[in-house]
């Protein structure tokens, strides 16, 4: 009986020291990947900073998981039972299989341990990048993916492990991580000093803008070349810091206005109301935003139209393709087919 406590007590130490000792060593492999300069590596790099995040997450929930518990809180499964005494409930882990991305997610907001989720999940997109779509150009990317994971992890080390991030890591990781955040941001404030010296004369486009990326290498180091004014329609050149592709905000901007009005445009759908954007039946894009009353790529404009026989208002469809409502329009052309 004592020789099995003995062996719990010595995995948990193990369990421990292995969690933290893991999330430290995934950090300091995926910066001496990126240090490497060799391009096949860069994704190893942000595979393993991406995994010692999660790994951090993970020691802050070992940590606040009560003695005795089998570490429940970092347990997919957990299950209640009943101490034989004094017949209190508890809860206990199960099992090896430990909690995802969601289910830690879930677990911090019950527990109120707040972390930048949105850099989070941008991490984890432009990984997907990578991976999936841009494996020839990760070089360009691979800085915005530490300077995010800089911030993540020296503000969880600090506010959540109360550990000391130079000391964790070791100076050499550190330095390079600073290294990289100081070079990554300088470039991102004359970006956003550039691309904010345009007139973008809408507000939409003024707010979808945040969401721009280069079409090539999906950096977000973007300015503009020589345009400052943007009138729909009309060009609008654009340049990428990162890897020097030139393209025009035509090229991108259905994506972006897509992107930055679909939480309004889900809500519409969930909820009911108007879409805040629908295709545009001149040019065919999905940007056609009514609070703007335009379409944000071309420049289409409707007036508003009412049916000539019933004088209901026509849709953006209906008023471009004729005068009538679709009802009149279907008995129009069924009267002339008979």
């Amino acid at each position: 009986m004592k020789k099995m406590v003995f062996n719990k007590k010595q995995e948990h130490m193990e369990e421990e020291k292995s969690i933290l000792k893991n999330a430290i060593d995934s950090i300091q492999i995926g910066i001496e990947d990126y240090k490497n300069k060799d391009e096949r590596r860069y994704l190893s790099a942000v595979r393993n900073i991406s995994a010692g995040i999660l790994l951090l997450f993970k020691e802050r929930l070992r940590r606040l998981s009560p003695d005795d518990s089998d570490e429940v809180l970092i347990k997919k499964t957990i299950r209640p039972i009943v101490d034989p005494k004094t017949k209190i409930i508890a809860f206990s882990g199960k099992g090896k299989k430990t909690v995802d991305v969601f289910e830690i997610r879930e677990r911090f907001n019950s527990l109120n341990i707040k972390v930048n989720w949105q850099d989070f999940d941008k991490i984890v997109e432009l990984r997907n990048n990578i991976e999936h779509y841009y494996s020839d150009q990760s070089p360009a990317v691979i800085a915005e993916i530490i300077s995010k994971a800089f911030l993540i992890i020296r503000d969880f080390c600090y506010l959540h492990l109360d550990e000391e991030p130079l000391l964790l890591f070791g100076e050499e990781t550190w330095n390079t991580f600073l290294e990289v955040e100081d070079i990554y941001q300088k470039e991102k404030e004359i970006c956003e000093t550039l691309i904010g010296e345009i007139n973008w004369q809408y507000e939409t486009v003024k707010n979808a803008i945040t969401d721009l990326r280069c079409p090539d290498c999906q950096s977000d180091l973007i300015v503009s070349n020589g345009v400052y004014k943007y009138t729909p329609g009309s060009e609008m050149p654009l340049s990428c810091r990162k890897c020097s592709a030139n393209f025009d905000l035509e090229d991108v901007i259905e994506e972006i206005i897509v992107d930055s009005l679909g939480g309004a445009a889900y809500m519409a759908m969930t909820d009911g109301g108007e879409d805040p954007y629908e295709m545009c039946p001149d040019c065919g894009k999905t940007t056609y935003v009514h609070d703007e009353g335009t379409c944000l790529a071309c420049g289409y404009s409707q007036a508003e139209k009412y049916c000539a026989l019933c004088h209901t208002p026509l849709n953006l469809t209906e008023a471009y393709e004729s005068e009538l409502c679709s009802y009149h329009q279907w008995t129009f052309e069924k009267n002339e087919k008979d």
